[in-house]
């Protein structure tokens, strides 16, 4: 509820509190990690969802949170693998395949960035975060004109989104 409410901090003092009675609480492991993570420490939460994942092993969003902290850390490798199992967790979870395409450009993967974008767009086609991911791709496998169509959806949805104008431009 404290999470829920954005007061992360108490939320994290009250789970160390639960976790004290009962170690192996899922519901406060969960509720530590995610204040972590939300406050911005992903070292932390990343060691925090480990912990979670030693007692809950099917939590997407957890993995899908894992994940991101991993991007904030400048571990691509390491947010694939999160991402590879919030995905599998549940396939149509967005955030999971655009982040996921995220990680793969970062470690130059393009065709792999690709492919997760493209299961973004199965999911939803009004996502212009996605198709400027995507349009990201295929500019790096030098596909300049596929490129240009992913820009154009982008500002298509939404017409003031800066990097989809340079992205475009470019």
């Amino acid at each position: 509820a404290l999470n829920g409410l954005g007061n992360h901090a108490d939320a994290i003092i009250a789970a160390d509190s639960a976790l004290a009675l009962k170690p192996s609480d899922q519901n406060a492991l969960n509720a530590r990690a995610f204040g972590l993570f939300r406050m911005g420490r992903y070292a932390e939460s990343v060691i925090a969802y480990d912990t979670l994942f030693l007692v809950q092993t099917n939590r997407a969003d957890a993995y899908c949170n894992q994940g991101y902290a991993y991007l904030m850390l400048n571990k691509s490798d390491l947010a694939v693998t999160s991402y590879d199992k919030c995905t599998f967790l549940d396939p149509a979870r967005l955030d999971g395949w655009n982040r996921k395409g995220v990680a793969l450009l970062n470690l130059g993967k393009y065709q792999d960035a690709l492919n997760a974008y493209d299961q973004a767009t199965k999911i939803s086609i009004s996502d212009a975060e996605v198709w400027n991911n995507k349009g990201l791709a295929y500019a790096a496998l030098g596909r300049f004109q596929d490129a240009l169509q992913c820009f154009n959806k982008a500002l298509g949805i939404k017409p003031d989104f800066v990097d989809a104008q340079k992205n475009k431009a470019s």
